[in-house]
């Protein structure tokens, strides 16, 4: 073969091998277009789920903070409740004693086989003992209605408490997503 066919044959290889190539260079950059913008794409949706995580870290911690305050809160008040429901026991009993006290000395006064020396320090107790009864009776209601109060203040804490556990249990579901 002559150096002019060589020449021409060698030309004709590289003109097919550049025509060859000119689709699959269009095709590689659209592909990397493609695989860019789907890329781009997934760097945008992970900086959102970023951003989502980074604000929910800390509404957690505050939510967990709150709940944890609030069952302290819950806690004393409970306590507080069930300390007033035994005062109101004992001051209860305390009434019932003092009631059964005067009922008694009313009925020897009433029986009329006391002697006058009896009969005059029965007389003078009585007022004493009733006395005693009126401010029994006075710290018991005191007591009763503290124990209601008390009792109305755990339900209200304990709705709030509620609430807290509610919102953790949001921020949950959102985490999970």
């Amino acid at each position: 073969m002559q150096p002019s066919s060589i020449s021409w044959i060698a030309g004709a290889v590289v003109l097919a091998a550049v025509a060859l190539r000119t689709p699959v260079a269009g095709q590689t950059a659209l592909s990397n277009q493609d695989t860019l913008a789907a890329l781009l794409v997934e760097v945008r949706g992970l900086r959102v789920a970023m951003e989502q995580m980074a604000s929910v870290g800390p509404r957690v911690q505050l939510a967990m903070g709150r709940l944890e305050v609030q069952e302290q809160r819950v806690n004393t008040m409970v306590r507080r409740a069930d300390a007033l429901r035994e005062a109101v026991s004992t001051a209860q009993k305390r009434v019932n004693e003092m009631q059964d006290r005067v009922t008694n000395i009313q009925e020897e006064l009433g029986n009329g086989t006391l002697d006058v020396k009896r009969r005059s320090e029965i007389e003078g107790v009585l007022p004493y003992a009733k006395q005693d009864l009126a401010r029994a009776t006075g710290d018991l209601q005191r007591l009763q209605t503290e124990e209601l109060d008390a009792a109305s203040q755990v339900a209200n804490e304990q709705a709030r408490w509620a609430q807290f556990n509610q919102l953790l249990e949001s921020l949950e579901r959102a985490l999970a997503r």
